[in-house]
């Protein structure tokens, strides 16, 4: 049975023109595979509020999945499809930073890399080291952002249980939300992330919960800025396996490779 979907997008500014042209592709997509799907736009400038009330929506929802997209993403109708298509219970895909990485740019250049564009932004995701994916090109992750992740009812209504304190009202879609997208601070003084953004303050919820995170490297994602932020992950790590040599041979330490 196909599995339904909730699309939500949270924004502070709109919803930029390549996303729209994204979203409107994939409904199409959606509407010809026999998929299930509703779409909603929270817009506020508090996002991780955005999130929180969009998951809180969900709940009153009888669909199966939450698909969290941004505003600025860029994607194929096939990518959303895949992770829907997906039996794991949170499973998305990582994008680059809209930030350029000085250290990045030094050692492309004095390699004289072709590939200069690609290898000169962070990537929105940690995954466990080293990486093993697939056939399907998924592998497990340590945290991820919330930009193009799709999340299961079990979780998110786990997650509304072990976090009584997180709960908020009222919400705008009626009754209370749980702010499980805020910033994460960790009590475990051993964590080598004690303080964690918002925008992988689920994912960390979610892991100290016992839930596992999957990536899946062969989607291949835009993120919009001053301009799109072009992505191929499986690429990426071969040449980050290629430039890990040439790295050591220039006295450029780890720091300075392209990091997923």
């Amino acid at each position: 049975m196909q599995e339904s979907v909730l699309v939500a997008v949270p924004t502070y500014d709109g919803v930029c023109p390549e996303t729209t042209l994204s979203l409107m592709r994939m409904c199409h997509h959606f509407t010809k595979e026999g998929v299930r799907y509703g779409v909603e736009i929270a817009s506020d400038n508090n996002l991780a509020r955005n999130r929180a009330e969009l998951a809180h929506l969900f709940l009153k929802t009888k669909y199966d999945s939450l698909l969290f997209i941004d505003a600025d993403m860029l994607f194929a109708p096939e990518d959303a499809f895949k992770l829907l298509a997906d039996d794991r219970d949170i499973v998305g895909a990582t994008y680059r930073k809209k930030t350029i990485s000085q250290l990045d740019v030094a050692l492309c250049v004095a390699a004289n890399h072709p590939e200069l564009a690609l290898l000169v932004g962070e990537q929105a995701t940690d995954l466990v080291q080293p990486v093993v994916a697939d056939e399907d090109g998924i592998c497990e992750a340590n945290r991820m952002a919330t930009g193009f992740l799709k999340i299961r009812r079990a979780v998110i209504g786990d997650l509304t249980g072990k976090y009584p304190e997180l709960y908020y009202n009222p919400s705008r879609y009626g009754g209370g939300s749980c702010a499980l997208f805020e910033n994460y601070f960790s009590k475990n003084p051993a964590c080598p992330l004690c303080y964690v953004g918002d925008d992988f303050g689920f994912s960390m919820r979610a892991k100290d919960a016992g839930w596992k995170l999957y990536c899946d490297l062969s989607l291949k994602l835009g993120h919009r800025g001053p301009y799109i932020f072009d992505n191929d992950p499986e690429k990426l790590l071969n040449l980050r396996a290629q430039l890990q040599g040439e790295a050591e041979e220039m006295g450029l330490g780890e720091t300075a490779l392209p990091r997923l």
